[in-house]
């Protein structure tokens, strides 16, 4: 579905309550400046009817260069219940990405202590009670190995939503992700491999749990098949 000109923005579910819909890379979930379409005021002219603005609530957020799948809510009931689960652990969001070489552990969980700079719109890992620090915890699994080791995709969940987390930890790892110009010790081009692939919730009235995935852009369907069938299997079990 297109909306907002030559944006497009795919709608995966729509009912009273909620819309999810996917995030392109390099479209803002909401964005201050007026010049700047995002995710909420393409939504917000997709549900207008000419009686006013439409109510529509930011559940949660991907960075600009993260593509991948987002709740919104439509009712006020509806935000403030999703907006709970985000908080907590109701809600299960995973992401795959693709990392510059190979991890020495095929699974772990990391943690770290972050903090932001709003000068430079950045987060760096710091010693544990330096202030204004967050801590922050992910884990990750390794589905496989590509250009014979100069890359590894891993499908990646977080136990913490901090600025900049996934991409931040990973380079912490020594294994930045492939396209991340902020981040990458070395020149790195191109989109950010890092996409919000799968998004788990129960439905803010009727308690449904709610089950969304997506297909990177940067994998074919062959890749993305073969790296994610186990991990499926996994999981529907």
């Amino acid at each position: 579905m297109l909306f907002g000109g030559k944006m497009e923005l795919k709608i995966l579910k729509e009912d009273r309550d909620i819309i999810v819909a996917v995030k392109p890379a390099g479209i803002p979930t909401q964005s201050g400046r007026i010049s700047e379409p995002d995710c909420v005021s393409i939504l917000k002219n997709h549900l207008a009817d000419g009686h006013g603005e439409p109510y529509l609530g930011l559940v949660h957020r991907l960075d600009q260069p993260v593509e991948g799948i987002l709740v919104f809510a439509k009712t006020r009931k509806a935000a403030a219940v999703l907006s709970g689960e985000a908080a907590g652990t109701a809600m299960e969001k995973q992401y795959l990405a693709r990392l510059n070489g190979v991890p020495e552990r095929a699974q772990d969980t990391l943690t770290s202590w972050l903090c932001r700079d709003t000068r430079t719109n950045s987060s760096s890992a710091v010693p544990e009670g330096t202030p204004g620090a967050k801590r922050a915890v992910l884990s990750y699994r390794i589905l496989g190995l590509e250009a014979d080791g100069l890359f590894s995709l891993a499908e990646i969940r977080i136990q913490s939503g901090r600025h900049h987390q996934i991409r931040v930890q990973m380079a912490e790892l020594g294994h930045p992700i492939d396209g991340d110009r902020k981040y990458a010790s070395r020149e790195s081009g191109g989109v950010l491999k890092l996409c919000a692939y799968r998004l788990r919730f129960h439905h803010p009235v009727s308690g449904q749990t709610m089950d969304f995935q997506i297909r990177p852009s940067w994998l074919s369907e062959e890749e993305y098949r073969l790296c994610t069938a186990p991990c499926q299997k996994k999981q529907e079990g």
